[in-house]
């Protein structure tokens, strides 16, 4: 994080488990740097509203209340580098936990 936040780029603002992989040496590389700010513009019906606030478990609760629901997904704040470090956090709560990012609760839309 580091490097993300020392960099041009500033902050990653879609930091989240799945954006993380492991090389065949071990090594942990961050993926999706600005992938997200490209699609913004594209149409978002792609992904289903599940998986679209399944997204959100990662922000921060500061970024998530800029955002105001489903239907203006345009207006949700970027990120942030605390943003960052919250989600970084989330991360490592899954890793120690081996659970996903709020422990054992169900993620099925009611």
């Amino acid at each position: 994080m580091l490097y993300i936040h020392n960099s041009l780029l500033v902050y990653h603002g879609n930091l989240k488990s799945s954006n993380c992989v492991v090389t065949s040496r071990w090594v942990l590389q961050v993926t999706d740097f600005g992938l997200h700010e490209l699609r913004q513009g594209a149409e978002s019906d792609s992904i289903g509203e599940h998986q679209y606030y399944r997204s959100l478990l990662w922000k921060a609760p500061e970024l998530l209340r800029g955002s105001t629901g489903r239907g203006s997904r345009g207006n949700v704040v970027k990120g942030s580098q605390k943003g960052d470090v919250y989600a970084f956090a989330i991360i490592l709560y899954e890793l120690l936990g081996r659970r996903g990012p709020f422990g054992q609760t169900s993620y099925d839309p009611k």
